[in-house]
């Protein structure tokens, strides 16, 4: 079994203030509700290899947890190296099952090419209509009718957004709009009788389903599909869907090729009746909130990205030779980690600074603060300046930002928003607390 990118590692950190809720409670039982009396008993009915899921789902109850939503937690004590979930690849949805559907003979008669996540697009939205027929219909009952990622929010909440946050979500959207266009095709040229049953907004539903619920498997090449790191390697795992995700949590997921199940095993130690929890990866909450619709309290990935321009309307006329300095910077790939986390600066960012504030008979040291050895006394006083300036003005632009969000709490948004914009001036202050 492997450690698959969606696997996450624990980290001590400090605590910090936070206007979040608690991340979990005790939760109340949802399994008696008929959509998961249904599930249970569809998968069960559906494999061969019914030992190795009864296992799984007699460790795990459906339940409600309050600031969190619907998770599974366990009915007994589980230990560190225990199997917490075990789902039959047959149960799997993957390129495999799309080639091999009603659909997939459609596609195959074509000369269209698919990335994964297009392609099961296209699956779900097709088992969809098919309602009550559909073999995957007790799973897709199960499932969230809207979601709240960026897709979901109107142009005014994009606006809303943190600088980063509106960044990724535009690329998220566009990657979105791409996806759209291929799949209307498909759906005109080889599938029309679907076309009057299919708007917009089920598009939106399928592909956020693959988008927050998928879990990585390697895609199995084919001629049919295009590789894309985006919008590769992804399977959907009814039940183990249910899992919540937490930053601290240790576990491996992948697949088990002795027992072809998907499994996940996790490192963490949980009581009866305690909530389970995955990682989905080291993921901070601008991250989370564009790819699977939320944040997390004090996530201890979370970072406040600094850019070289942000360097120099710190100071136009007191770092000399700016240009050659954002040279020598861009050659050591310095640029690519400027960022203030729980921990303060990152080096990478107090290296640059340390460049910046070379003067330019000195310039040709940036090699030694590159290995970090310390030059002066001088270079760090100045350095740790300009890293002082740089925070406050960086913290002076979030605190108006969350004033922004904050005049707006009738969004549908508002509490991700407000989240995503307190996260900014929570690693601000820490840091600009530590120059100080």
């Amino acid at each position: 079994m492997q450690n698959l990118g969606r696997c996450g590692r624990s980290r001590n950190h400090k605590s910090r203030r936070n206007s979040y809720q608690p991340l979990s409670g005790p939760g109340v039982s949802e399994s008696h509700l008929p959509e998961f009396i249904r599930l249970k008993r569809w998968m069960k009915s559906s494999i061969s290899k019914e030992q190795c899921l009864g296992r799984s789902i007699k460790k795990l109850e459906v339940a409600y947890f309050k600031n969190i939503g619907r998770g599974l937690k366990c009915k007994r004590h589980i230990e560190v190296g225990d199997t917490i979930i075990s789902i039959p690849l047959d149960l799997l949805i993957t390129t495999n099952t799309v080639f091999n559907s009603e659909i997939g003979a459609v596609i195959l008669s074509g000369n269209d090419c698919f990335t994964p996540q297009q392609l099961l697009t296209i699956f779900l939205i097709i088992e969809r209509c098919k309602g009550e027929n559909s073999f995957w219909f007790p799973y897709l009952s199960t499932l969230p009718t809207v979601y709240t990622t960026p897709l979901y929010f109107t142009n005014d909440e994009i606006k809303l957004l943190t600088t980063r946050g509106k960044q990724m979500a535009d690329e998220y959207r566009k990657r979105f709009d791409r996806a759209c266009q291929v799949i209307n095709n498909f759906l005109k040229a080889s599938a029309p009788s679907y076309c009057p049953l299919v708007d917009l907004a089920d598009i939106m539903w399928a592909w956020s389903t693959i988008e927050t619920r998928s879990v990585y498997l390697e895609t199995t090449p084919h001629s049919f599909l295009k590789v894309d790191p985006d919008e590769s390697h992804v399977a959907l795992a009814p039940y183990l869907d249910l899992l919540n995700h937490k930053d601290t949590a240790q576990m491996s997921a992948g697949l088990n090729t002795s027992s072809s199940c998907y499994e996940i095993v996790t490192q963490d130690k949980f009581e009866a009746h305690d909530q389970i929890f995955i990682c989905y990866g080291a993921y901070d909450n601008t991250r989370l909130l564009v790819n699977y619709g939320f944040t997390l309290p004090q996530n201890v990935h979370n970072m406040y990205y600094i850019t070289l321009d942000n360097i120099k309307q710190l100071s136009p006329n007191n770092i000399q030779h700016w240009d050659k300095k954002v040279s020598i910077i861009k050659e050591t790939g310095l640029e690519k980690n400027l960022v203030c986390n729980q921990d303060g600066l990152s080096w990478a960012l107090m290296t640059v600074l340390k460049i910046a504030a070379l003067p330019w008979e000195l310039l040709f040291l940036w090699k030694s603060l590159k290995q970090g050895i310390s030059i002066s006394n001088d270079n760090e006083s100045k350095a740790n300046s300009l890293a002082t300036k740089l925070v406050s003005e960086c913290l002076k632009s979030a605190r108006d930002h969350l004033r922004n969000v904050m005049m707006c709490p009738s969004s549908n948004h508002f509490e991700l928003l407000k989240n995503l914009a307190q996260d900014d001036v929570d690693i601000l202050e820490s840091t600009l607390a530590m120059l100080t």
